[in-house]
C-alpha cells in the first residue's frame, strides 16, 4: 500500500482533531450498536460516553455527533 494511504472510504484527515465528515448510515450505527452491547454489556452506553466526550475534547466533533447517534441506538436496543 502506497506510504500515502490509500484505504477505501478512509479519511485524509491528519490534523489532530480534524473532523472526518462521514455521514453513516443508520443500518451501519444499528450493526454497530449491536456488537458495542456484545462486547461492553451493561457498561456499552457509559463507554460510549467517555468515546464521545474524548472526542469532544480532541475537537472532533463530527465524529462524536457519529458516537451520540450510537448511544441512541444502544439505548433503543435496551428497551426491549
Amino acid at each position: 500500500m502506497p506510504a500515502t494511504g490509500g484505504t477505501r472510504g478512509a479519511s485524509t484527515a491528519t490534523e489532530p482533531g480534524a473532523s472526518r465528515a462521514v455521514t453513516i448510515p443508520n443500518a451501519e450505527i444499528d450493526r454497530i450498536a449491536y456488537l458495542w452491547l456484545e462486547r461492553h454489556g451493561a457498561t456499552a452506553v457509559a463507554e460510549a460516553r467517555r468515546m464521545v466526550a474524548a472526542l469532544k475534547r480532541d475537537g472532533d466533533i463530527a465524529s462524536a455527533d457519529s458516537w451520540l447517534r450510537l448511544i441512541v441506538a444502544i439505548e433503543q436496543r435496551t428497551r426491549w
